[in-house]
């Protein structure tokens, strides 16, 4: 008796992930650190997708960091693709790739010495776990997650070891559409 009971209600706890369907759309606020770069953040809009216990989200942000004692901030424009598996109706496991337009800008002291700014393209990997509250029309969502991002700064050769991975924390509400 006490398994069916269980059982019961793993079910009905489950079932609202597999058998609901819904749109989402919102921003996203991201805190952004990595081992070479400083702690930065990233606003973000974002659309989710979601049946059965599987999801999808794209998300187009905007964020800038500073490296190596100020010597040089970017300016990046992440267009993340993310595949979800939810495990619960609120957890899910996420795991994605991103196209990253990133804008290189040296300080003058190196702008006067020859180096000059310079935009790039970069493509990027991401994994990560979070979490979705709903509350009505409205959902509650926050992940983190770590981008593979070899970002190549060739520019200057103090710069080439220079790590741009980095984790990112999301925290956003995305108003369903349906």
């Amino acid at each position: 008796m006490k398994k069916i009971i269980i059982l019961s209600f793993a079910i009905i706890f489950l079932s609202g992930s597999i058998a609901a369907q819904e749109l989402a759309i919102g921003p996203l606020v991201g805190y952004n650190k990595g081992e070479d770069i400083k702690t930065n953040y990233t606003l973000s809009i974002a659309a989710r997708f979601s049946i059965l216990s599987f999801g999808i989200e794209g998300s187009v942000g905007y964020k800038t960091q500073k490296y190596e004692g100020d010597i040089m901030e970017t300016k990046t424009y992440p267009v993340m693709v993310t595949g979800l598996l939810y495990l619960l109706p609120i957890a899910y496991l996420q795991a994605g790739a991103g196209w990253y337009h990133t804008k290189l800008d040296f300080n003058k002291l190196l702008n006067t010495a020859g180096v000059n700014d310079e935009t790039k393209t970069e493509f990027g990997y991401h994994a990560g776990a979070g979490v979705e509250l709903p509350l009505g029309s409205i959902i509650l969502t926050g992940d983190i997650k770590y981008v593979l991002l070899d970002l190549k700064l060739d520019s200057i050769i103090g710069l080439r070891n220079v790590k741009s991975n980095h984790y990112m924390i999301n925290a956003g509400l995305l108003f369903k559409i349906f």
